[in-house]
């Protein structure tokens, strides 16, 4: 487990941003009683720095939230597990007979990554790729990305490397495109080779390093993306 602090107004959104995107329930838990309660983050606003949350499940939990009671929130993420402190309750209403919290946002918040993430399958309108650069290849060397996760990817090269890929090569720049625009830039290792058995090509498993929170939340949200898009299970990597 890797665990990151995120701080900063713009990190802090885009964390929320994620969450929301994924719409994936929250857990409220209250410091004082060790109860647990269930809600949902849906909205941001970015003018008075606050986010919106549905009433908390059991209802006394938003009883307590209003009341300023110490609490943290946690959501489970697809290989991701996002923390932090709730923040004071601005005001409250109902759309549609729905009720609503607004809430401050914190100034800090954690995330811990799964050492084995989870990955989404690519789709040919994507065409996702990446460009692989070592200092013993005189060309960097050109692969089509097969799935993708937060901590690497599976791809086909697009010719037969040469030299020949060995596991456990790095590399010193990994550039990863989305059609012909960059996503992320960073370094990257070969933990396994397979022949595909066309034209003899390789299928190699690469593993991202020198991750920054930044990148990660980039790749976070094109997994997402991927994963909404195909609308099938991710895959344990």
């Amino acid at each position: 487990m890797d665990d990151f602090l995120v701080t900063g107004e713009r990190q802090i959104s885009r964390l929320c941003r994620r969450i929301i995107a994924s719409n994936k329930p929250i857990s409220v838990n209250f410091n004082e009683s060790k109860e647990f309660f269930n809600s949902l983050l849906f909205d941001l606003n970015p003018d008075r720095n606050s986010c919106y949350i549905d009433a908390l499940v059991p209802a006394h939990g938003t009883e307590l939230l209003k009341a300023g009671k110490s609490a943290s929130i946690h959501c489970n993420l697809d290989g991701i597990v996002t923390w932090f402190g709730a923040g004071a309750v601005i005001r409250q209403g109902s759309t549609d007979g729905q009720p609503w919290l607004e809430m401050a946002l914190p100034s800090r918040a954690w995330y811990r990554q799964r050492r084995n993430a989870f990955r989404a399958q690519t789709f040919s309108t994507m065409n996702l790729t990446v460009a692989l650069y070592s200092h013993h290849r005189a060309e960097p060397l050109m692969a089509r990305i097969q799935d993708l996760s937060v901590t690497g990817c599976r791809a086909i090269t697009g010719d037969q490397p040469e030299p020949p890929l060995e596991e456990l090569e790095d590399f010193y720049r990994c550039q990863l495109f989305e059609g012909e625009n960059p996503v992320i830039s960073c370094c990257a290792q070969v933990r396994h080779i397979h022949p595909t058995g066309e034209n003899n090509l390789s299928q190699l498993g690469l593993q991202f390093t020198d991750l920054t929170p930044q990148h990660d939340s980039v790749l976070s949200q094109l997994v997402m993306k991927l994963d909404a898009s195909v609308q099938q299970p991710l895959l344990t990597a």
